[in-house]
Order: C-alpha cells, then sequence, then structure tokens
C-alpha cells in the first residue's frame, strides 16, 4: 500500500520514470519481506524447535540476501531510473512496518 501511493506521487512528480523507480524500490524491500513471512508461517507449524530455528534463521539471511541482490540488479542494469526515488521507495517500505499498529482492522 505505502508502495504504491509512494509510485503514485513520485508518478505525478517524475512522470513514468520516477513512478517505476518509485515502485521499484518499494518491491525491492516488499518481495522479499512477504517471502518470509509466508516462511515463517511455515515454520511456526513444526513441533521440532531446532529445526524451527534454524528454518527462521536461514528465512532472515534469504531475505536480506534476496534485498541485497535486488539492489545490485536495479543500480546494475536500470540507468534510466533515479535513484534518489528508489531509495525513497526502500525507505517508505521499510518504515510502513511501523505504522502497522496504528492501522485499524
Amino acid at each position: 500500500m505505502v508502495t504504491l501511493l509512494c509510485a503514485l506521487v513520485a508518478g505525478f512528480a517524475a512522470g513514468t520514470r520516477g513512478a517505476l523507480s518509485a515502485a521499484l524500490g518499494g518491491m525491492v524491500y516488499t518481495v522479499p519481506s512477504a517471502l518470509f513471512a509466508l516462511s515463517v508461517r511455515y515454520i511456526t507449524n513444526q513441533e521440532d524447535a531446532k529445526k524451527a530455528g534454524r528454518n527462521f534463521l536461514l528465512g532472515a539471511v534469504f531475505k536480506l540476501t534476496a534485498i541485497a541482490g535486488f539492489l545490485y540488479c536495479i543500480i546494475r542494469w536500470g540507468e534510466d531510473l533515479s535513484m534518489p526515488l528508489v531509495l525513497v521507495g526502500l525507505a517508505l517500505a521499510v518504515q510502513a512496518v511501523f505504522l502497522t499498529p496504528f492501522m485499524k482492522k
């Protein structure tokens, strides 16, 4: 939600290039985090605590590695993207976690 809002504002301010940059910046964090959340859901169903702890740690390492890999790909092949807007999208996606407790169900 925050990523889409950021992309919409960036699209109005900087055009389609800005919207794409902000959206990709937000997706850098959102996609690995969603995959990690799915893995945590699977981990909670495991009965062996040692395996669950190991799988949680591996999931967290995968998440951080995926974020770094996606950022590398954007920096390497995204010559026409606006890097400040990529970083703004990434920062807002990371900060969205802190807004979750204030949202009503």
